[in-house]
């Protein structure tokens, strides 16, 4: 990814997500963000950004990263999930049902919610 290690994005994105699923938030954190500092349409990071933020209680941030996703990717069937589940649990309905309909739209046989 620069000139200090040969990782290549794939390779951080997998730490960045081990990390994630440990737990290991500031780190994934982290990594997700150098990701974007190389590749800033990196909707994966994005979204998992998001994800980060969510658990944290961030959430005008994690909104923020969710649409970031959103706008590169429009079918990225895991952003619009996870902006529906926190739009709901915000009891923004309106847009929580709107981001479920588009993962049905979009992938019928993935629902999440």
């Amino acid at each position: 990814m620069n000139k200090d290690n040969n990782l290549t994005i794939k390779e951080v994105f997998e730490l960045a997500v081990k990390n994630h699923s440990k737990n290991n938030l500031d780190l994934a954190k982290e990594l997700y963000t150098k990701i974007l500092e190389v590749n800033p349409n990196h909707f994966q990071s994005l979204n998992n950004l998001g994800v980060i933020f969510k658990k944290l209680k961030g959430f005008d941030d994690a909104i923020s990263y969710f649409e970031k996703a959103i706008l590169i990717n429009p079918n990225y069937v895991d952003a619009h999930n996870n902006l529906g589940i926190l739009s709901e649990e915000l009891k923004k309905f309106q847009k929580a049902r709107k981001h479920f309909e588009k993962v049905i739209t979009v992938d019928p046989k993935n629902i999440y919610v």
